[in-house]
């Protein structure tokens, strides 16, 4: 039987826990593209699921930005953007994913 980790207590209880704690790094990471990006997009994926659905396509949008060629931010703002009932916006960000 697989085995699933989670993450410890307050990360896994708590969401704002979690993104005070990524927030926190993120801003102490030195200002190179990457890993801004990838924090940027796990951002996203926090603000996600404590339901802040506009601030995570925002963390998307940024992610993004700063590297078109890093699929997760469009696969991401894809789901969430069919989750919210926009289809067609959804449609374009899960195509560019998948062109990536």
């Amino acid at each position: 039987m697989r085995q699933v980790h989670e993450p410890p207590g307050p990360l896994r209880a708590e969401p704002g826990v979690a993104i005070r704690s990524i927030t926190g790094t993120v801003e102490n990471l030195p200002l190179a593209a990457d890993k801004n990006t990838a924090g940027m997009a796990v951002l996203a994926l926090c603000r996600d699921a404590a339901g802040a659905h506009s601030e995570a396509l925002h963390h998307d949008e940024v992610a993004a930005y700063l590297d078109p060629d890093f699929a997760m931010p469009h696969v991401h703002r894809g789901l969430l953007l069919r989750r919210l009932g926009q289809r067609d916006a959804a449609r374009r960000s899960l195509v560019q994913a998948h062109a990536l």
